[in-house]
């Protein structure tokens, strides 16, 4: 409900006023429900179509309004024109993927939108990439980066091989996977933890690496960056909200957005436990080798 959103996001004007500027911008529009008495499907109705003979858009049969009956004539809100899901897809993840990228200290953004490209005859594509550059002095540097939106829907195995397409020809860029699902499929969850660890293995051997970074409605929706957009959301949420990190550095937004959606540990976490683990295996192969050497030398004598 619109006093839920208002609410939610903290807007500073009252539901019935959030309605008017919707409506002045024509973003919903005003029209009724009606059940037809042939298939028993609804059909939807703008005012200007409303009819006392109408046509059903299902099975295609005329049948009088229930002008009667009123009540069975039932008043609602529906999104228009490039609002409606039917027809925006998924430029609206886009649009507020992009959205929050520039909601960090007015960072130096450039955009292209869903567009493909080839490099040594393999075809590259990603519904945005954008050059971006944060405008604080600890970070100089101008990142590309690559989106992967979805609205409602399943990311396709065929999307994680295209970003990891996309990490091979741009090394060090930044991958963003975006949806608008407050809660992540779990199989798409798992497919971004294991990219997130193959770039972060990269990161600890030294090479160029791309920090993955999982945006969904929390975020998206939100009309504040990180980490404001946390804030009271709970558990993991709360904790990463009350943070001073500066999430303009996208490697550092990655490392929250890996922490909150991949249950992953934080960075310098994971890489001294990883460097723990290889010094393991290193002195216990050492110590392996050393005792075969030991036992030859022993034969010998």
């Amino acid at each position: 409900s619109l006093k839920r959103v208002t609410a939610t996001d903290k807007l500073h004007f009252e539901p019935e006023r959030f309605l008017e500027r919707l409506l002045e911008a024509k973003a919903i529009r005003l029209g009724t429900r009606v059940q037809c008495p042939v298939c028993t499907r609804n059909n939807w109705y703008e005012l200007n179509a409303l009819e006392y003979d109408l046509r059903c858009r299902f099975c295609l049969s005329d049948y009088p309004a229930p002008a009667k009956s009123p009540a069975d004539m039932v008043w609602t809100y529906r999104a228009h024109g490039p609002f409606a899901r039917s027809v925006a897809q998924g430029a609206f993840t886009v649009l507020l993927t992009l959205k929050f990228l520039t909601s960090f200290h007015r960072p130096g953004v450039t955009p292209i939108f869903s567009y493909t490209a080839e490099k040594d005859n393999d075809v590259l594509e990603a519904d945005l990439t954008c050059l971006y550059k944060p405008t604080t002095w600890r970070e100089s540097r101008t990142y590309v980066v690559h989106a992967e939106c979805k609205s409602f829907n399943r990311f396709k195995p065929r999307d994680f091989e295209r970003m990891r397409r996309l990490a091979d020809a741009f090394p060090g860029c930044a991958l963003i996977f975006a949806v608008l699902n407050h809660d992540v499929h779990k199989a798409d969850l798992r497919r971004m933890r294991s990219l997130a660890i193959a770039e972060r293995k990269k990161r600890l051997r030294g090479k160029p690496n791309s920090p993955v970074i999982v945006l969904a409605g929390t975020e998206l929706f939100s009309m504040h960056g990180a980490p404001a957009c946390w804030r009271d959301k709970g558990g993991l949420f709360d904790k990463m909200s009350e943070g001073h990190q500066n999430y303009s550095e996208l490697p550092a937004l990655a490392d929250a957005t890996q922490q909150l959606y991949l249950q992953l540990p934080p960075w310098h976490e994971w890489a001294d436990t990883e460097w723990k683990k290889g010094r393991k295996q290193k002195t216990s192969s050492q110590t392996a080798t050393e005792k075969s050497l030991a036992e030859d030398e022993a034969i010998r004598r």
